[in-house]
């Protein structure tokens, strides 16, 4: 953490004795003290100084410059007081930072409001469609790099359905034919003609591949809502494997969070809620502190409306993400309201502490 150091030791003083008595209505009386102490500071006169530092930090906080911003200090949070914009700490005479005390609680994850959040920004969307950055995805946002994956999910105890009855008809050569197939002979018509599922069964691998590769083929994600990929796709997920899915997704996401944010669980709920989205939404790679700089500095001052402000981001593609943005600005004023980056009330009696000289 970054600290102004104003610790006026009579070293320091002499050193700065121009900036720091220049315009001061006693500078004549000043100099003509230190020559009587033949260049020595005595005691009085850091007081002296102590006084002009009081009223300098009073007249920085009330124009805005500096404020009381809640900070970690000696493994608690207290406020403390800070420059704005730099998060920059202002440490008192003896060179300690001019702290508040607050207790240091943590908060506890507020998983059923995250759950809320995401699934109205993400939505349960049942058959395969693709996202604003073009990528196949199913469910409440499951991104599907690759006709693979979707297979990998089909045959690991999430299984693609028919979303309809579906009667399909067979190849001539029944090599072509998966086990699953083979080894369901009541599923067929026929001699092997066709093959059927019902509604809500559980389709063969064939199926898969086939419907993820008529939503993939297709351009411009970005510009197609969901629905568009609706006829294009004959399988779904049930509404327990969408919601069962996430909650298998959700630690690995809310790990990455934290990895970024250690001091995470001592954040307002409405932060963390946000941090959880932006690790589910920009995944590992993009949700870095090089990609939004600003945006992490705002959090490590826990600056929330600056981290309001910071908060824009945009899709793999460059495209904006205009609701989801929305959102982030309507729930972080809740942090902004629950904890202000600074806090004006009761400055005389916290500066006292600028006085405790050792």
């Amino acid at each position: 953490m970054k600290s102004h150091i104003v610790k006026l030791d009579a070293a320091l003083v002499l050193k700065n004795w121009d900036k720091i008595v220049t315009g001061t209505k006693d500078a004549p009386a000043w100099n003509k003290r230190k020559k009587a102490a033949k260049d020595k500071v005595d005691a009085a006169m850091l007081a002296e100084m102590q006084k002009i530092q009081d009223a300098a930090l009073k007249k920085f906080i009330n124009s805005g410059k500096i404020g009381w911003a809640r900070k970690r200090v000696g493994g608690n949070l207290k406020w403390a007081l800070t420059e704005k914009d730099t998060g920059t700490e202002i440490l008192s005479l003896n060179g300690k930072a001019i702290v508040d005390g607050l207790a240091g609680v943590n908060v506890a994850f507020p998983l059923v409001q995250a759950q809320a959040h995401i699934f109205d920004l993400e939505g349960k969307i049942e058959h395969l469609y693709k996202d604003t950055s073009n990528n196949v995805t199913i469910g409440i946002g499951h991104m599907l790099a690759n006709v693979d994956k979707a297979l990998e999910l089909h045959e690991n105890g999430t299984p693609f359905l028919a979303r309809e009855k579906i009667i399909r008809r067979l190849p001539k050569d029944l090599d072509e034919i998966d086990s699953f197939q083979v080894n369901n002979p009541s599923n067929s018509l026929g001699e092997r003609q066709y093959l059927i599922f019902e509604k809500d069964e559980k389709v063969d691998r064939t199926q898969v591949r086939a419907d993820f590769e008529s939503v993939e083929v297709i351009t411009g994600g970005k510009d197609k809502k969901a629905s568009f990929y609706k006829d294009l796709s004959k399988t779904k997920l049930s509404n327990s494997s969408m919601l069962s899915l996430f909650a298998k997704e959700l630690p690995s996401f809310l790990k990455v969070a934290r990895q970024r944010f250690p001091l995470m669980s001592s954040y307002p709920p409405e932060v963390q809620i946000v941090l959880l989205d932006f690790a589910f939404n920009l995944k590992r790679k993009s949700f870095s502190r090089g990609v939004f700089g600003k945006f992490f500095a705002a959090i490590d001052n826990r600056d929330w409306k600056r981290m309001s402000k910071e908060s824009s981001r945009k899709g793999e593609n460059g495209e904006k993400l205009g609701d989801r943005n929305d959102a982030t600005v309507l729930i972080l004023k809740g942090a902004i309201k629950r904890e202000p980056y600074f806090y004006k009330k009761g400055m005389s009696r916290q500066l006292r502490v600028i006085g405790d000289l050792k």
